[in-house]
């Protein structure tokens, strides 16, 4: 007697580069625009929707990294971390990274200013997770280093928003899906989006049919892949859902 793995309903679909925005930010009308760096343990945290399962291959961050004069060598050797959470906001991935290995940095000046105009760029930093499908987030902690007693930073990686200055006036999104983050928990949602993009290739999801039905009760079979198991008692069948990519085996103490 043997369990049998059977394939049955095999998704047509096929691979599909997708880029996930949720901000409605547009360059071409902004005179001015609202940029944030946290320190601390805070993060810009960005929810999204996923079209389906979802290869994230890729993660594009809008900001610039600021230093004061002396710590230029500090800003661009610093850390920042991504971190991608399911609805629940169970930890998928977590990775840091070099500001100066994707930004470009500037010496802020002693008569204080903005940021120059020419200094945020459009960075794409490179990830790999699945998501499944349904909502999952994104979030940026820019560990940014402050000044003793002062809420000024001596350097910083700088995040941009959808919030831009026109005519004198701030204008902000229609709606918002960007909270602040803290300890593996939204700390409060905001009334702009962080300019945090995500990118990925949906991939094709299969039927698979795992049946039992020639084994007697009394005997059982565990499947498992890479990450998950489950047992199914003799004379069942189950259909789980895999995607591309995906394999299956009996744990080595099963029924062959």
């Amino acid at each position: 007697m043997a369990a049998i793995l059977l394939a049955s309903f095999m998704c047509s679909c096929k691979p599909k580069s997708v880029t996930l925005i949720v901000d409605e930010y547009k360059d071409d009308r902004c005179e001015n625009q609202w940029f944030y760096t946290y320190g601390g343990g805070l993060g810009a945290c960005v929810k999204f929707s996923s079209p389906g399962f979802l290869r994230i291959t890729g993660i594009r961050i809008y900001g610039t990294y600021k230093y004061n004069w002396g710590f230029k060598n500090q800003a661009d050797n610093n850390l920042f971390t991504i971190e991608v959470r399911d609805s629940r906001l169970n930890l998928l991935f977590r990775e840091s990274y070099k500001y100066s290995s994707y930004f470009k940095g500037f010496q802020s000046s002693f008569l204080g200013g903005g940021i120059p105009e020419d200094a945020p760029l459009w960075a794409l930093i490179p990830v790999n997770v699945t998501v499944g499908t349904g909502s999952f987030y994104v979030i940026v902690y820019t560990n940014a280093n402050f000044m003793v007693f002062m809420n000024k930073t001596n350097y910083g990686l700088y995040i941009g928003t959808d919030v831009c200055e026109v005519g004198g006036r701030n204008l902000f999104p229609s709606s918002s899906n960007s909270y602040l983050f803290e300890d593996g928990a939204i700390k409060r949602s905001l009334k702009f989006n962080y300019l945090i993009r995500a990118e990925g290739v949906v991939i094709p999801v299969y039927s698979i049919k795992v049946s039992t039905e020639n084994l007697p009760e009394s005997l059982e079979v565990t499947v498992k892949n890479a990450t998950s198991s489950f047992t199914l008692k003799g004379g069942k069948a189950k259909v789980i859902k895999l995607f591309e990519g995906s394999s299956l085996s009996l744990e080595k103490n099963g029924v062959y």
